[in-house]
């Protein structure tokens, strides 16, 4: 078990949170805590003094951190966190194009109305995340 896995089990232990554990549907509450944590890093953005904003952007990326871990927890994914995250990486670098470039909203001609200036884009290379082994593992 990592740090964070052991931390956030001592947190619901401490405060008597059930967690049930593979939970295979969305969680209502879990995506309100999310909602809130990312509305307190966007009000950063209104703090002119720079220590002061930075202390709230650290605390919100802290609480997202936070509520993460325990919504893997409530998934019952802590196994395979590095697992997930290493096929989402190896997915996200298939969205380089034929050359080997990003493919950037905004730029050279790619503009999709939906999507923030500067993301990146998919290519046509793209390959969805394959997350078979780890649904045949649960």
């Amino acid at each position: 078990m990592d740090h964070y896995t052991k931390c956030l089990k001592e947190f619901n232990k401490a405060f008597n949170i059930k967690v049930e554990g593979k939970v295979d549907f969305p969680s209502d509450f879990r995506f309100k805590l999310m909602d809130e944590e990312s509305k307190e890093y966007r009000d950063a953005r209104g703090i002119s003094d720079n220590k002061k904003r930075m202390s709230e952007v650290i605390d919100a990326i802290g609480d997202m951190m936070y509520i993460l871990e325990g919504t893997i927890i409530h998934h019952g994914l802590e196994d395979y966190k590095k697992e997930i995250f290493d096929i989402v990486h190896q997915s996200n670098l298939s969205k380089l194009d034929d050359d080997g470039k990003p493919v950037i909203n905004g730029e050279n001609g790619f503009l999709d109305p939906r999507k923030p200036i500067n993301k990146v884009l998919k290519s046509k290379n793209f390959v969805e995340p394959d997350f078979t082994e780890i649904l045949n593992k649960l």
